[in-house]
Parts: structure tokens; sequence; C-alpha cells
């Protein structure tokens, strides 16, 4: 069972004004994040999915927001179980560097804010920062906590037991089997992939070597 999360970087005019300008720091800040978006420290990443990809916005996402600017980082919502567990795979490395290069590093308390969200505020004396990892409110009056279920059939052992916990009843057991894939990738089932349904074609034809193979076993 997953959250869906956002992630954005709300950053004061100055900051803005001085990147546009090609001021060293401010540049370095985003230079870093974004080729450090989903490595962890070791140059690994993300360490919960090391397969599945987040698509990433580049700065021209960037919106005014009051008298500061807004970055949204994530182009599709990021499915995770904890606002820590999105940190820890994809901006672990960024973090690190940060804390590394001058820049403090505080978890700070945003009034309002859903309990699973989490807020890092960032500042090196000239610039300030605040990385938000965000819950996505899908306002569903039968899910009022937005908890979806999540699959990676590259790990299922197929055991069932996420069917028995399901508090909505919305998953079940099949007799299909056709998973295979060449993109493990592709065995990822996000919330939103697990609410399409299923497409299933008519069985392949079989050829001479397998008509033959059944005929000698019959």
């Amino acid at each position: 069972m997953v959250y869906g999360f956002n992630a954005s970087l709300k950053l004061d005019k100055k900051f803005v004004e001085d990147y546009r300008r090609g001021e060293k720091a401010a540049v370095d800040f985003v230079e870093n994040l974004v080729t450090r978006l989903g490595v962890n420290e070791n140059g690994v990443g993300p360490n919960s999915h090391p397969v599945v990809d987040v698509v990433w916005n580049d700065l021209r996402a960037l919106q005014q927001a009051g008298e500061g600017y807004e970055w949204k980082l994530n182009a599709e919502p990021i499915y995770s179980y904890r606002s820590e567990a999105v940190l820890e795979s994809y901006f672990d490395s960024f973090l690190t560097w940060a804390r590394g290069n001058g820049w403090s590093d505080q978890v700070i308390e945003v009034q309002g804010a859903d309990k699973e969200d989490e807020y890092h505020k960032l500042s090196n004396g000239t610039y300030e920062a605040i990385l938000a990892i965000t819950k996505i409110d899908e306002k569903l009056a039968h899910n009022k906590k937005s908890y979806f279920p999540a699959v990676d059939y590259g790990r299922c052992v197929f055991c069932g037991l996420c069917v028995d916990a399901c508090p909505f009843y919305a998953l079940e057991m099949t007799n299909e089997i056709e998973l295979s894939d060449t993109d493990r990738r592709s065995l990822f089932y996000s919330p939103k992939k697990l609410a399409k349904p299923g497409v299933r074609g008519p069985p392949a034809e079989l050829g001479w070597f397998d008509k033959l193979v059944t005929a000698l076993r019959g």
C-alpha cells in the first residue's frame, strides 16, 4: 500500500535572480539537485525500487508563488509508503551534498500540513530553499487517507496476503499468468496502472512444432 507524493522546491526571489545571472552558489545548488535526483550517496538509485523511474521536471516548471518561486520536481506522482522513504530514495545524495557544502538542513513544521508531509529548510546564509514532500489528497469519499495498492511483480511471490489485507477489497487473485516482460520497469504496477482494466487478446496460434508436440502428447 502506498501514498502518492509530490516533491517541490520553494525558492526565494534572490536565489532565482542570482541563478539567472549565473551566481555560482545558486547554479551549483540547482545543478547538483538535477544530477543527483534519484541517486543515493553511494551513486546508486533509487533505494526502494531501483528499476522504477520517476519523470522529473526541469527548471522550466518554476512558477512564481507569492514573493518567491516554487519548482514542482515530479511530473507524475511519486508512489511510496512514507515521505521519509521518498527522501531516502530520491533526495539522499542531494541532501548529503548540500550538508557537506555549507547548507544547513533543518526539518520544519508547517501549520495545516498532513502528518505524512515532510519539509526540509535549506540555507547557506545567503539563500533559503524549502524542499517539500507532500502527500497528494485524491479527495475520495471512500478512501479519505488516499492509500492505494501497488504491486512490483518483479518481487511478488503471489502469496495473496495483500488480497487478504486490503481494506477495500480492491484486489483479487486470478488465473492470469502471462506477466512476463522484456523490461523490469513494466512489472511495477502503480495504483493508476492497477486501476486500468486488463486487456486479454486471443491466444497465439500454435506453430507447426507445437502442434506436433501436442498431437504426440495426445
